[in-house]
C-alpha cells in the first residue's frame, strides 16, 4: 500500500487492467456468454487476489504483459506480411 492513499493495493488493479487489455487485443467469439464470462474473469481476480501476497499478484501481471507483448509482436507481423 501506497501512504499518500490509504491501504488501497495497487497491483491488484494493475492486473485487472492487463487482463482486460489483453482481452481487447485477443479475437472474441460471438457466444454472449462466453463474453459476458471474460468480463467477469478479472473482477473475480480482483476479489480472490486483492488481499493475498503481492507475489502471486506479479507474477500473473507479469505473465499478462508478457502475453500482451507477444500478441502485439503476431499482429504487427501478421499485418506486415499481408501489405507486402
Amino acid at each position: 500500500a501506497i501512504p499518500l492513499i490509504g491501504s488501497l493495493n495497487i497491483l491488484p488493479l494493475v492486473m485487472v487492467a492487463t487482463m482486460f487489455w489483453q482481452q481487447k487485443m485477443t479475437p472474441s467469439s460471438g457466444d454472449p456468454q462466453q463474453k459476458q464470462m471474460m468480463m467477469m474473469m478479472p473482477l473475480m481476480m480482483l476479489v480472490f487476489l486483492y488481499n493475498m501476497a503481492s507475489g502471486l499478484t506479479l507474477y500473473w501481471t507479469v505473465s499478462q504483459l508478457v502475453s500482451i507483448l507477444q500478441l502485439y509482436l503476431q499482429q504487427r507481423k501478421k499485418t506486415a506480411s499481408a501489405a507486402g
